[in-house]
């Protein structure tokens, strides 16, 4: 990723469908999931500087946004994601 670049990739979700998250990057960068409700941009999950991995649930049925961003360095980034289905 150059300098201040982000990369984001959006996956359709429904109610309970859960997101498995992983990635390693040759520095720490900025990371959230977002969605949009109307004209606002709600974001369930933000990180600033870090290497994280996790697990998000969705509450809601919409177009989420995983997103990284990086600094004044650039990076490279390699990342994982995983989309279960809620159980019905």
């Amino acid at each position: 990723m150059a300098p201040y670049a982000a990369h984001a990739q959006c996956l359709d979700m429904r109610r309970g469908d859960r997101l498995d998250w992983r990635f390693e990057a040759s520095t720490a960068l900025a990371f959230e999931i977002h969605y949009r409700e109307s004209n606002a941009l709600l974001a369930p999950v933000v990180r600033n500087a870090t290497t994280d991995s996790g697990t998000f649930e969705a509450r809601e049925p919409a177009a989420y946004c995983v997103t990284w961003e990086a600094g004044a360095a650039g990076a490279t980034l390699a990342y994982r994601l995983l989309l279960r289905a809620a159980t019905r």
